[in-house]
């Protein structure tokens, strides 16, 4: 695991597998194994305020998966890549829509629910950050 963090501003940023591998398989080589390493950042703020946790990651993930899609709508169809990329894509979306189903439902909740809700639908938004980020970190590399 790889992560940035910037204490003074609450960021922190974690990616599973080394980060400059973009979408390479597991290598034998590896010290741990991880299953489903996906070598991509997914960005929280900390904040004292669970809402503020949650929103900042839902609007990252809104952003790198416009962005995403901008960068599939450049791909051509006869692409090799293009059907794995729009698979990655499709999970972006579910996340990102189950995320925000999850959010809508918050006010409704109270107690442990309201909070258990916030960190569910903040996991979405992050899983969704990661996806979009796996076809940006596939088509433009991370650079070193």
């Amino acid at each position: 695991m790889t992560v940035v963090t910037k204490p003074s501003d609450g960021f922190f940023s974690l990616c599973t597998g080394p980060a400059k591998r973009g979408l390479a398989p597991m290598m034998p080589s590896s010290a741990i194994s991880i299953y489903n390493e996906t070598n991509a950042f997914w960005d929280i703020k900390l904040d004292s305020n669970p809402g503020k946790v949650m929103n900042y990651a839902m609007e990252s993930a809104q952003e790198f998966v416009s962005k995403a899609e901008t960068i599939l709508g450049t791909i051509s169809k006869d692409d090799p890549a293009y059907d794995s990329l729009k698979e990655l894509l499709n999970k972006a979306h579910e996340q990102l829509s189950r995320g925000l189903e999850t959010k809508k439902n918050i006010s409704i909740l109270g107690g442990n629910q309201e909070i258990y809700a916030y960190g569910k639908a903040t996991r979405y938004f992050t899983r969704a950050q990661v996806r979009a980020r796996q076809i940006i970190n596939a088509t433009t590399p991370p650079s070193l």
